[in-house]
């Protein structure tokens, strides 16, 4: 569908970054945020106990832009819950969880935000992505903005939740550490009601930012079979539990032949890159973990239903 973009009220935005060792992305991915031309604008950079210089860089280059320095590391999701915290402060109608490898269009949000005010049904708005390295692809927005309803957005780099989503579903959970974490999140909004709006606005995400080693390749190919079971044993069925099981030891366990037309999917590249022995560690470590933290992922689905209890008893009051 086509959509008119209503641009003659600018809510309050706040774009949260979350950062760990990413100064080299930051590099890009701030410059186009601070190229944005929306009025109504906060930007926070929640980093994760970084050690290269990031922290210093976003001082000096951008001293606008907000930092939340963490203490701990709790990943991914955990910084993305300190801005979402952040954004409920501050009283902001819109946050964007916004990858530190992601580059937009200086008129992305103004549109982005137009779109939104005509959808209140649709809690998250979502974007095309378009995958770097970036030197010889322009910013160019569509010349007409079209949408469609679904249940979560094509891409997770880059999205944007109406705070109300946050009060009435609560935060990301933080024991999935990263990946995984926004799936769980978009399935427990959709169970609510909430709708996706999925725009051909593009966005241009670098991918895997983080994971510019084999080591740490590695340990993203760790935390995907680890939360692919966790996520199935949090909100499925035991019937359904045991064929999230079944395929992950078919992935683990098949020659990467048989997967060789599905290896430009990047969540089943993620499964299988790496050499049979490999795969085989992480389905053992998946199980193992999972069974060691039963009683982490019932306290999960606890303290999100206490959170939801906890607001609707604030705005009865």
């Amino acid at each position: 569908m086509t959509i008119e973009v209503n641009q003659s009220y600018h809510p309050l935005v706040l774009i949260v970054v979350p950062n760990k060792d990413g100064v080299k992305h930051l590099k890009y991915s701030l410059e186009s945020i601070s190229k944005i031309d929306y009025p109504n604008l906060r930007v926070v950079v929640v980093d994760n106990c970084s050690k290269d210089n990031s922290v210093e860089y976003v001082h000096k280059i951008y001293p606008e832009f907000e930092i939340i320095q963490k203490e701990t590391d709790t990943g991914f999701a955990g910084s993305v819950n300190r801005g979402l915290l952040k954004g409920l402060e501050i009283g902001a109608e819109y946050i964007v969880v916004f990858s530190n490898d992601v580059k937009v269009h200086q008129q992305w949000l103004s549109s982005s935000i137009g779109i939104a005010k005509s959808y209140p049904e649709c809690g998250i708005i979502g974007f095309v992505e378009i995958n770097g390295p970036y030197d010889n692809i322009p910013l160019t927005m569509p010349p007409i903005i079209e949408a469609n309803f679904r249940s979560q957005p094509n891409c997770v780099a880059l999205y944007i939740l109406r705070s109300e989503v946050i009060k009435k579903v609560g935060l990301y959970d933080e024991l999935y550490y990263m990946y995984g974490e926004d799936n769980d999140y978009f399935y427990r909004c959709m169970r609510v009601g909430y709708k996706t709006l999925q725009t051909n606005i593009p966005i241009y995400h670098l991918g895997e930012g983080f994971s510019d080693s084999v080591e740490k390749q590695q340990m993203l190919t760790k935390y995907v079979y680890r939360n692919w079971l966790r996520f199935a044993i949090k909100n499925y069925s035991f019937h359904q539990i045991i064929l999230t099981l079944a395929k992950m030891i078919a992935y683990a366990l098949l020659p990467n032949t048989v997967w060789k037309t599905k290896r430009v999917n990047k969540s089943v590249d993620r499964l299988i890159r790496f050499k049979l022995t490999y795969r085989i560690k992480c389905l053992v470590h998946s199980v193992y973990w999972n069974m060691a933290n039963v009683r982490g992922t019932k306290r999960a689905k606890f303290k999100e239903q206490k959170w939801i209890e906890d607001m609707q008893n604030k705005t009865r009051n």
